[in-house]
């Protein structure tokens, strides 16, 4: 029973990283001016994010993380849904 879990384990941890791997070569691609690693960790680090915690994550200005947001959204990597005055982006 260990040996199967773990063999599991390991086999949805591979999933995972090439997962993130095959989305940091699309951004990569499809978003030269906006790509960072670090991006992308937060994206996959928060499965929701909003301007504010993504720039101060980042260390930039909230107005140029929503940019990023946006940009990321609409080119279908990110979902946006809006409670209220708050923006959310869904990985």
């Amino acid at each position: 029973a260990f040996y199967s879990q773990a063999k599991e384990t390991k086999i949805m941890f591979l999933k995972i990283m090439k997962l993130y791997q095959d989305f940091l070569e699309e951004i990569k691609k499809q978003h030269p001016k906006i790509y960072s690693a670090d991006l992308v960790q937060q994206i996959f680090h928060f499965p929701v994010l909003t301007p504010v915690r993504l720039g101060n994550k980042l260390g930039i200005h909230y107005t140029t993380a929503s940019r990023h947001l946006y940009a990321l959204t609409k080119s279908g990597h990110l979902q946006n849904t809006k409670a209220g005055k708050y923006h959310f982006f869904a990985n």
